[in-house]
């Protein structure tokens, strides 16, 4: 009889982030400067590809992560809601 480890097999979590929370805290103007600023910071090729990163950004790697929150400082949003946050693992 042949077993198998069901915990030796299991996948590797899949991380989201969202850095959505921070553009809803700025007025207007300044949300789309730091949106068009985001935009090309990600090298996004249309619309619906940066809101998709802007919304649930998969596995997302540390230099474009500490480029976005640099971005955002910038704009005198920190803190909290400054912060790229961790939507849920997958």
């Amino acid at each position: 009889m042949f077993l198998i480890n069901i915990y030796s097999i299991m996948a590797i979590p899949n991380f989201r982030y969202s850095f959505a929370r921070g553009i809803e805290m700025l007025p207007l103007n300044e949300a789309k400067a730091i949106n068009a600023e985001l935009y090309s910071y990600l090298d996004c090729k249309s619309k619906s590809d940066y809101s998709r990163r802007k919304r649930a950004y998969r596995n997302i790697p540390l230099h474009v992560y500490r480029g976005i929150n640099e971005i955002f400082a910038k704009y005198g949003i920190t803190g909290k809601h400054g912060e790229i946050d961790p939507l849920k693992t997958v």
